[in-house]
């Protein structure tokens, strides 16, 4: 599944918007589905008991992580089968090393493997 935020502040900002993601997010991790995100930079924070891998076990052994926004309190079923993929744009990595934190916070990257992929690393595997 592809989930795409919008640029727009006023989405960024409102917490329904917020809301409707995580709402997605929540099915997507029970059903075991692997997710990429995209520009929801605004939603990655809420996630680090996911990112951390950190879950509480219960009903015989099936995974959940708390998950809390604003006035948003649920636990997320995670399916053993459930990856996330976040992708960021080249011009996020070219920035001057001093800013990148800014861009791309460690604890959000140290979570992560990171590869460059670019439509010359396309061609090649393909020809």
């Amino acid at each position: 599944m592809y989930l795409r935020g919008s640029s727009l502040k006023v989405d960024q900002r409102s917490g329904k918007y917020t809301t409707k993601y995580l709402k997605k997010l929540k099915y997507y991790a029970a059903e075991g589905f692997t997710v990429v995100l995209h520009d929801l930079e605004f939603i990655y924070a809420v996630l680090y008991d996911l990112f951390n891998q950190r879950f509480s076990l219960k009903q015989s052994a099936l995974q959940f992580c708390n998950v809390t926004y604003e006035d948003y309190k649920d636990l997320l079923k995670i399916d053993e089968g459930f990856r996330v993929i976040i992708l960021k744009n080249e011009s996020d990595l070219l920035t001057d090393p001093k800013c990148i934190e800014k861009v791309l916070p460690s604890p959000l990257m140290n979570r992560f493997e990171k590869h460059i992929l670019n439509l010359v690393h396309l061609k090649e595997k393909g020809t």
